[in-house]
């Protein structure tokens, strides 16, 4: 009986907030849809989602009308990847890159929740098939921990573990060393600077399918 009235409360509650102070979206900050799990308008969100074009599968560099998916990418052709495939949102310009560079931010939790969902919207099929064990966040460096208001990796890593009913691993993989900002940086030094930078903690023989999570893939 107590967890009834504590339901209706809650649902009160709610809409009681709503109505004081309606939800507006986390970009434009113009009216948004209450009943969404999506903290953006619709503007936004469309401006937001994939340009409709071929994309390589290793690395998910747009392909030009000549190239083929299938086929060896002019971006990722001549380098060593670590992991099978790439799920991305989209090219890092625009309205996408202003969602990024605001869900960094110490307010940045609604628009990082909201980069997940439509991620997912976009490439939860794709995911669901690939058929991970376990999402793991890219960390930031260890020292800057106690003063960051919220991780944006942690953040998009949570809601997509939720969405595809998987272990979320936080602490399994841990930044030890402190690099220069990437895009300080060329992409041969980033690489560089990246080596030895983090350290994960052992798995079993033969290990799980990781989903590796990133706000932003330079390299």
């Amino acid at each position: 009986m107590l967890g009834a009235w504590l339901s209706v409360a809650r649902q009160f509650s709610s809409q009681a907030r709503d109505l004081l102070f309606p939800p507006v979206c986390c970009l434009c900050q113009q009216p948004t849809d209450p009943t969404s799990d999506v903290a953006a308008c619709d503007a936004c969100q469309q401006a937001c989602q994939p340009e409709q074009c071929e994309r390589c599968q290793r690395c998910a560099a747009p392909v030009g009308p000549f190239g083929s998916a299938q086929t060896a990418c002019p971006y990722c052709q001549h380098d060593r990847l670590d992991f099978e495939t790439t799920f991305r949102l989209g090219v890092y310009a625009e309205t996408l890159r202003q969602a990024v560079l605001q869900a960094k931010g110490g307010e940045g939790c609604p628009a990082a929740n909201t980069l997940a969902s439509l991620l997912w919207q976009s490439e939860g099929s794709r995911m669901t098939a690939w058929k991970p064990d376990v999402v793991i966040p890219i960390p930031p460096y260890w020292a800057k921990l106690p003063f960051l208001r919220h991780v944006v990796t942690e953040s998009i890593a949570t809601r997509l573990a939720q969405y595809l009913n998987v272990p979320l691993e936080l602490r399994r993989l841990s930044k030890i060393r402190r690099t220069p900002k990437q895009t300080d940086v060329s992409p041969t030094e980033r690489r560089r600077v990246q080596t030895n930078a983090f350290r994960c903690r052992r798995w079993p023989a033969g290990g799980p399918s990781v989903l590796l999570v990133d706000d932003v893939m330079t390299t």
